[in-house]
């Protein structure tokens, strides 16, 4: 009898060794930009770390940045086919495929408020309403800068008609339809990769962030800002649901605690914090910050309306996502 126990006891400590001195599972987080970019360092870095620590010794959250496990606008697919298994990416990079997740670039809905903003859109996530877009994955977070602006080079701009004639960089289908809509024509360019055409007179302007400026430099070259809201961005953290399903409990358990509406407040802080930065910026360098008058930014919402009409008519409940974020930002 006291054979049979000892021998029990061996193989139950022996398993416990085992588990215990389990290798923890590397989550390869990937990203587009370098660590030193303020989300990836006031953020996602301490995120990553945060998860590790509270996983119990079975996760080892590793980040991958600059690219080196894809591209902007391919690691959808990239977490879908196992290649990594976290990623942070812009919606907008993917046309056509998140339809309602496109409410945010809307002009005249998101605005100075990035906090507000990204909250307001992950309870609207946690309520289902981007179901449709986001089956098969996670999201961790949801995060939006304040309302993009109008950066002019030469000429400011106070009413739509003002731009009228003018060559405009921007990306994405929403800022194509916006800039028609004013009359301008648009050159497609990414952010980063807005200085030169403006520096050789290539545009004459561009739709952009103020959480660009100060990266890309681009307060060297424009001159005018108007401070109009042009479309935020629905940048989602996420995995997918499969891959976090299949995680340990405790993994699983850190993951929770630190991600959702916790992690969502943390980047919309610090998209906040680059935003108020860019500002200041802008006004310590000379630039011209105009914000429309009450009148001019009627005739501002006036010539915007087409826009949002149209996407609000394409279908996939886009009326109720379109209503329901405009009656959380107006809380």
């Amino acid at each position: 009898m006291k054979r049979r126990v000892l021998l029990i006891s061996m193989l139950l400590a022996a398993c416990l060794g085992s588990v215990a001195h389990a290798e923890p599972i590397e989550l390869r987080f990937a990203v587009s930009s370098s660590a030193q970019v303020f989300y990836n360092s006031k953020a996602l870095i301490p995120w990553a770390k945060k998860v590790t620590e509270d996983s119990q010794g079975t996760l080892n959250v590793k980040m991958y940045f600059a690219g080196a496990l894809g591209r902007a606008g391919q690691f959808v697919d990239i977490v879908e086919s196992g290649a990594a298994d976290i990623a942070m990416d812009i919606t907008s990079y993917y046309p056509g495929r998140f339809p309602q997740a496109d409410v945010t670039y809307l002009p005249s809905l998101v605005g100075d408020d990035a906090v507000k903003a990204s909250d307001a859109l992950w309870s609207m996530y946690e309520e289902g309403l981007f179901d449709r877009d986001f089956a098969g994955l996670k999201l961790l977070a949801i995060g939006t800068p304040t309302a993009a602006m109008l950066m002019t080079t030469e000429k400011p701009v106070k009413l739509p008609s003002d731009t009228v004639g003018l060559k405009i960089g921007a990306g994405g289908r929403m800022k194509a339809s916006i800039l028609d809509a004013t009359g301008a024509a648009m050159i497609n360019l990414e952010a980063f990769n807005m200085y030169q055409p403006m520096e050789r007179g290539v545009v004459d302007g561009v739709i952009t962030h103020m959480t660009g400026v100060p990266p890309f430099r681009l307060y060297e070259i424009g001159k005018y800002y108007t401070m109009v809201p042009l479309g935020g961005s629905f940048t989602p953290v996420f995995m997918s649901q499969a891959r976090f399903d299949s995680l340990p409990e405790a993994a699983r358990h850190a993951i929770e605690i630190n991600s959702g509406a916790v992690l969502t407040k943390t980047l919309g802080t610090v998209w906040q914090k680059a935003s108020d930065d860019g500002v200041a910026l802008v006004k310590r360098t000379g630039g011209t910050i105009i914000t429309p008058d009450e009148a001019q930014h009627a005739e501002w919402e006036k010539t915007m309306q087409p826009v949002v009409q149209a996407w609000i008519k394409g279908g996939d409940d886009r009326q109720k996502i379109f209503d329901t974020l405009k009656a959380k930002l107006a809380q």
